[in-house]
């Protein structure tokens, strides 16, 4: 099995736990992809998930998001469980959104278009502060004017999660 590494690269002094991943596994057919996963993060906390190709990056990621029952552990955003397609008519968690790190970014749109493509178009303003905010939560909004640059798929490459804070997106 090759090795995943989680790292914590910031946190803020005294902050509540956000997320939090208890003793989680997952097992696709015969092979143990993630095997005891156990991290928090706070509000501000900045993680990254390092590992080589098949290491269990995006099963991670998307275990996070809510898109496999898990097998063992559990996974909490604040306060509330997360649970699998079995709990969900449509899954994944409402109070995020998962972004596939191959094929899911328009190149000829900038960062900010590809974050809000999907977002209700009813209220643009509502809309453009939103995309705003995910762009600051992300530590992405240095970039919002960018257009995507889609390169090939390199071992390391890691997915992003986004986690958006209101009841919007």
């Amino acid at each position: 099995m090759a090795i995943l590494e989680i790292i914590l690269i910031f946190a803020p002094p005294n902050s509540l736990q956000m997320l939090i991943v208890e003793n989680l596994s997952y097992t696709y057919t015969d092979t143990k992809v993630l095997d005891s996963i156990h991290f928090s993060l706070a509000p501000g906390e900045v993680l990254s998930i390092v590992g080589a190709s098949g290491s269990g990056k995006s099963t991670l990621l998307k275990a996070i998001y809510g898109l496999f029952d898990l097998e063992q552990g559990k996974i909490s955003w604040r306060g509330t469980p997360v649970l699998g397609p079995s709990h969900n008519l449509v899954p994944g968690f409402a109070k995020m959104k998962y972004l596939a790190q191959d094929f899911g970014l328009m190149p000829y749109m900038t960062v900010e278009e590809n974050v809000g493509k999907y977002l209700s178009n009813l209220d643009l303003r509502k809309k453009r502060a939103r995309v705003q905010e995910l762009l600051e939560m992300t530590l992405m909004q240095d970039y919002a004017k960018v257009k995507a640059c889609i390169a090939q798929r390199r071992p390391t490459t890691a997915g992003r999660l986004g986690a958006g804070l209101g009841s919007g997106a």
